[in-house]
């Protein structure tokens, strides 16, 4: 399967970036990278770069994961403010 997520070390407060928030959001609903590559027509290298932080998903990826993850439109720029006006420019991390 994929890979582990590495654990947060003890006592320090880690702020997730947009690609460990999507990562989270596909793995509660038990899909695979590839099987997310082939809903959203992305790549599954793409997906796996974005998730990893090594990419800045499109406006028109993030509505994509919304849309097949069954979320609320706009969650993801719930936490990202900046995804609902314009392509992101870097991995911004969420207060959650």
């Amino acid at each position: 399967m994929g890979r582990k997520e590495k654990p947060m070390p003890v006592g320090k407060t880690h702020i997730p970036t947009i690609g460990e928030l999507l990562r989270r959001f596909r793995n509660e609903r038990n899909l695979s990278l590839t099987e997310m590559a082939v809903l959203t027509n992305f790549s599954n290298s793409h997906l796996s770069n974005v998730e990893a932080g090594r990419a800045q998903p499109s406006k028109d990826l993030l509505k994509n994961y919304e849309e097949y993850l069954g979320l609320k439109p706009n969650k993801i720029g719930a936490f990202f403010p900046s995804v609902q006006r314009t392509r992101l420019r870097g991995s911004s991390p969420a207060v959650l």
